[in-house]
């Protein structure tokens, strides 16, 4: 019992203290910080609680105090800056529609409607895209007090302009294209439409054909021969759509036409179109030695079907006389998959004619990647720059990796400084530590027929070792292979005595920095 009273006393007493020490706490925070908070504020008006009476003396606070300096504006007079001198000519009124300040604009272009002169459609075109909802309504309706048949030449110059409107959103521009497409088709514009055909600007040619073609203003057999004649690929192309409109004996002659055309999207189409009709085995056979490849295909397609002899008609192509009949049988025999298409692939290899050398090595890779392997690999030595870009092309999608023995054998085969360079551009495919193992082999060797001196030779294999520092010195190059690094000795090893001493020593730095 008298141990629970001296623990309960205890308590009373621990309690007591607590209190104590949070008064004195509580009477220092408001002595002290109360104190300090009221010398930065004793400046400034604090509300008070309590409502004031009629007879106080109101403060003036600081947004009053500028309410009284303020002086009021008069929005009915327009800024200085939306001024433009009355003197001001054609050309500077058309450089003011380009000012910065809105203002500026919206007057230029109010002054240039009631002016006649060349350039003015052009600038309000831009206008009407402006950046300023005043300034685009402006513009819009001088462009539309502007469509009279006294401006048709110059609206034929800007159709391309107005049709890329279609492609702003600042606002619908439709009603304006329509507008314009409306006086162009006029009887009083269709001159200066059609003049605008021959325009030395392909664009307003093709955005005036494409007009007459939309509208129909011309019969479909006019619109078919304009186009036709036409120099653009472009407008050649949209006439093939007037051949629905024709009957079956006009169609055949348009579509030998179109067949002939030098741009294949067009002999595409109108192959297309003519098997549609049925024709004779002999009308779509030449079509077989077409320069296109996508044309070729669709002759291909359609002469199998028919159970004609393609295969034999490549195969025996292959002995033409020209380049481009070689390439193109040598094209038919990869894609019917012939049973001797890699032996005639490989033998063409030998071929005179470079053209028919690269045809025949992206045969090969085609049909036998393996036996494709050691070809790419000679070919990246080829006389011709074209086949070696083609080799080039052809490593890297199989991701052919040379090895330093294969070039060296290709090195000392060939009599031109060109293939130790052509070598070098090859570490880029290369495995590095092979790569490496090639140049060191190279550096102080005078037994090559290099044809050039030998500190030439030497700059450009110490410029490749640097070059090759710089792509592979990072902390992720792990070390050579056993077999790799034996390699790398030995050919440190068949270098003169004067340069082995520094190759050794930079090997063993390499290697310690792994």
């Amino acid at each position: 019992m008298n141990s629970i009273l001296a623990n309960l006393q205890f308590i009373l007493i621990l309690m007591f203290c607590i209190a104590v020490i949070g008064g004195i706490l509580a009477a220092l925070y408001t002595l002290i910080f109360r104190r300090k908070y009221k010398s930065k504020t004793s400046d400034q008006d604090i509300p008070s609680p309590f409502p004031k009476f009629s007879g106080d003396t109101p403060t003036n606070t600081s947004i009053e105090r500028r309410k009284q300096k303020s002086s009021p504006v008069d929005r009915h007079i327009p800024p200085l800056s939306r001024n433009i001198p009355d003197n001001t000519s054609v050309d500077g009124l058309l450089a003011y529609t380009k000012d910065w300040n809105g203002y500026r604009r919206e007057e230029a272009i109010r002054r240039l409607d009631s002016l006649d002169a060349p350039g003015i459609l052009s600038v309000l075109i831009e206008r009407l895209n402006d950046w300023v909802p005043e300034v685009r309504r402006v513009a819009k309706a001088v462009f539309l007090r502007r469509l009279a048949p006294g401006n048709c030449t110059e609206l034929v110059n800007v159709l391309p302009d107005i049709y890329r409107l279609a492609e702003r959103n600042r606002d619908n521009h439709r009603p304006v294209i329509c507008a314009v497409e409306n006086c162009l088709i006029k009887s009083e514009c269709r001159a200066d439409l059609l003049a605008g055909l021959r325009y030395p600007d392909i664009n307003v040619a093709r955005a005036c054909y494409d007009l007459l073609l939309a509208k129909q203003i011309l019969l479909p057999q006019e619109l078919l021969s304009i186009g036709l004649q036409s120099s653009d690929w472009h407008i050649r192309r949209s006439s093939l759509d007037c051949l629905k409109q024709l009957a079956e004996s006009e169609i055949r002659p348009a579509l030998s036409v179109a067949l002939q055309d030098k741009f294949p999207p067009i002999r595409r189409i109108a192959l297309r179109l003519l098997l549609e009709r049925s024709p004779a085995v002999a009308e779509v056979s030449p079509f077989l030695f077409d320069r296109n490849t996508s044309v070729r295909e669709i002759a291909v397609r359609h002469l199998l079907e028919r159970e004609f002899p393609v295969a034999l008609t490549y195969t025996e192509l292959l002995q033409a006389p020209t380049a481009r009949q070689q390439v193109i049988a040598l094209w038919g025999v990869s894609k019917l998959h012939h049973e001797q298409a890699v032996e005639i692939a490989t033998t063409k290899l030998e071929s005179q004619f470079a053209s028919v050398r690269r045809e025949a090595l992206e045969c090969l890779a085609r049909l036998d990647e393996d036996k494709a392997h050691p070809h790419i690999v000679t070919a990246l030595f080829d006389e011709s720059p074209g086949m070696m870009r083609a080799a080039m092309v052809l490593a890297k999608r199989l991701s052919i990796r040379p090895h330093a023995a294969e070039l060296e054998t290709i090195l000392k085969q060939s009599h031109s400084p060109k293939t130790l360079q052509t070598c070098i551009q090859l570490m880029m495919i290369m495995d590095k530590w092979e790569a490496l193992t090639f140049l060191l082999q190279q550096i102080g060797d005078d037994t090559q027929d290099f044809q050039s001196p030998i500190e030439d030779k030497e700059k450009i294999l110490e410029k490749a070792v640097s070059i090759w520092s710089e792509k592979y010195d990072n902390p992720s190059l792990f070390a050579p292979y056993p077999r790799q690094r034996q390699a790398l000795e030995a050919a440190i090893g068949r270098m003169p005595e004067r340069a082995k001493a520094v190759w050794r020593e930079w090997f063993e730095q390499l290697l310690s920095s792994i």
